[in-house]
């Protein structure tokens, strides 16, 4: 049975023709929400605003993908030429990027791209959880620069970080989203999270997609 996020998502469809296009739509790259819709910025980026459900959902027309957000009127969204979106508010850095191939499951993917960052020299991972919602996978686990001295691994605080990867009609899309204030103990907010970035990312239908 779809997601309550996932259903929001889709009757946001059929407000669309009614969405009033922001004056921060007209960037050149940057678009800034602030609390308004905002309808096809950079012919790419409509952002939908549910507050009363402290989210936003964005819908990215290049990576054909739906995507949904703490809501915030701070956030900064960014395009670039290769397709990728990045996005940042005063608590979240957000990345969404097209990956070649779709061999394997969404966990396998999940995993390999796990077993290359614990592989890296320069992080320290810890608390590595693999969450299934509704059928989507998300991978959650905490990291910090490796190689600290004892004195500063004392003071360093560890970073939450997520992961979620659908797989669309051309490529596999994956999200990562990170904490900006360091924590270490998870917010109460963290299941509401979970949710959103798991269950509410998704892929367009094609149909939709060629509207």
């Amino acid at each position: 049975m779809p997601s309550t996020i996932h259903r929001r998502i889709t009757s946001f469809l059929v407000v669309l023709v009614c969405l009033v296009v922001s004056p921060d739509a007209d960037a050149a790259k940057k678009i800034r929400f602030k609390g308004q819709p905002i309808l096809r910025a950079n012919s790419r980026l409509t952002l939908m605003p549910q507050k009363s459900h402290g989210s936003v959902a964005v819908i990215d027309e290049v990576l054909s993908v739906f995507i949904v957000l703490p809501y915030s009127e701070t956030w900064v969204f960014e395009t670039s030429k290769d397709g990728t979106l990045r996005a940042e508010d005063e608590k979240y850095l957000l990345t969404v990027a097209a990956q070649e191939g779709r061999d394997g499951t969404e966990k396998e993917y999940l995993e390999v791209l796990l077993g290359n960052l614990s592989a890296s020299a320069e992080l320290e991972i810890r608390n590595v959880d693999f969450k299934e919602i509704n059928g989507e996978v998300l991978l959650r686990y905490q990291s910090r620069p490796a190689g600290l001295s004892e004195e500063l691994a004392k003071l360093e605080t560890w970073i939450w970080n997520y992961w979620s990867v659908v797989g669309t009609a051309d490529a596999r899309v994956d999200l990562h989203l990170s904490i900006r204030a360091p924590m270490d103990e998870l917010s109460p907010a963290d299941g509401k999270l979970q949710v959103m970035l798991g269950a509410g990312f998704r892929a367009k239908a094609r149909e939709q997609s060629d509207r």
